[in-house]
């Protein structure tokens, strides 16, 4: 997975994601537009499936692993692909004309696993309020022992990669694993931190690369993963709200 990024947009593209999903039809393709007014209501469901690329400010190519690959069409596989770029354009410069994109690389046999992507965070949504003239501020996203056990398989997933995201504000992000135990004596349960996924206490916003982890990490049903991002608004004067960009 490759980025392509037009000369000249570079300050303005803040990232672009790639999704895949059924629901559409001819008369929904072959038209872009402003994805909270100018898109048919096809389209913005497509918005919410299947998520097979990211990239955003920094990033490069990312490869995966050689028994590793995410799966693309099959005669039940999903028949449309839709990109969906963020913009950043505070100064409103206008004839800016863009054709970035994302570039696949693939192959025609199916490897041992199926990848995927998982999202993990705070909603973005002007409710995450930020107050001025702090520099250690946090957040907290959370998949908790009760959604894993649900949704993950029984064997778990195993996570061989991840990307950190925030924006300008964000100056640190750890992603932790915690396992779970049936306290007895008190009939609770308890929480066991383990080897935290990722934690980069010096997030940089222009280096948003996705990394290969040491090695793969097994998340069980009943585990849960928790991501907390810390936020720097050292010489705001004004609160900063969740958004886009």
């Amino acid at each position: 997975i490759s980025p392509y990024i037009t000369s000249g947009s570079e300050p303005y593209v803040h990232h672009i994601l790639v999704y895949v999903c059924d629901g559409l039809d001819n008369s929904d393709t072959g038209k872009g537009g402003n994805c909270d007014s100018e898109i048919s209501d096809n389209m913005r469901n497509c918005l919410s499936q299947t998520l097979i690329a990211a990239w955003a400010v920094g990033g490069s190519d990312f490869v995966y692993p050689e028994h590793v690959a995410f799966p693309i069409g099959g005669p039940n596989g999903e028949q449309f692909a839709v990109i969906q770029l963020h913009y950043n354009n505070p100064e409103q410069v206008s004839g800016i004309t863009d054709s970035s994109g994302i570039v696949f690389t693939y192959i025609d046999t199916r490897r041992q696993y199926d990848a995927g992507i998982l999202f993990l965070g705070h909603a973005v949504a002007p409710v995450m309020i930020i107050p001025p003239n702090t520099n250690n501020f946090k957040t907290i996203g959370l998949c908790s022992d009760p959604c894993t056990k649900t949704y993950f398989p029984s064997s778990g997933i195993h996570i061989f990669a991840s990307m950190l995201h925030t924006h300008l504000a964000g100056s640190g992000i750890k992603l932790a694993h915690l396992s779970t135990a049936e306290c007895t004596s008190e009939g609770k349960t308890a929480y066991q931190e383990l080897q935290p996924i990722e934690n980069n206490p010096h997030y940089d916003f222009n280096f948003q690369q996705a990394t290969h982890l040491p090695q793969e990490i097994t998340v069980l049903p009943g585990d849960t993963l928790l991501l907390e991002c810390k936020y720097n608004t050292t010489g705001r004067t004004g609160v900063t709200l969740g958004g886009e960009s």
